[in-house]
């Protein structure tokens, strides 16, 4: 018959959730190296391992769920950094249209300040093409 040693604490304590699964692997290889007789230390080292597996479990569960909850926090500022950014373009263009407003009133096309010119200027049109797969 052949002797289990139970893992040490700091083994134990280091083993990912896929390791955990080979231990228990190797501990049915040993089960059946022993004529498939469970004893009390196969037992023992079977209660351990689940012990392991319920936390490396509940540990990754917990790391799992604050991946989730940091994507979810990040979805939330994205939604809010695009009504922010919709609200800034809303009033950019009603800014423009204001400035223009008030170059045309007072009958000027340009203003020369420091740092900015503003002026009213023609945009070429813009010219939709539509091109066949044929051609």
């Amino acid at each position: 018959m052949t002797t289990v040693t139970t893992m040490s604490s700091t083994r134990r304590s280091t083993l990912t959730l896929y390791e955990l699964g080979e231990e228990q692997a190797a501990l049915d290889d040993l089960v059946a190296m022993d004529q498939g007789e469970w004893t009390d230390a196969h037992e023992a080292l079977a209660a351990e391992l689940a012990a392991q597996l319920v936390h490396k479990a509940d540990a990754f569960g917990a790391y799992v769920a604050g991946l989730t909850a940091t994507v979810d926090a990040i979805h939330a500022e994205q939604d809010r950094l695009a009504v922010r950014r919709k609200s800034i373009e809303t009033s950019v263009a009603r800014l423009k249209r204001y400035g223009l407003i008030a170059l045309q009133a007072a009958g000027r096309d340009k203003i020369a300040g420091t740092l900015f010119t503003l002026g009213v200027q023609q945009n070429p049109p813009s010219v939709l093409v539509e091109v066949s797969a044929d051609a």
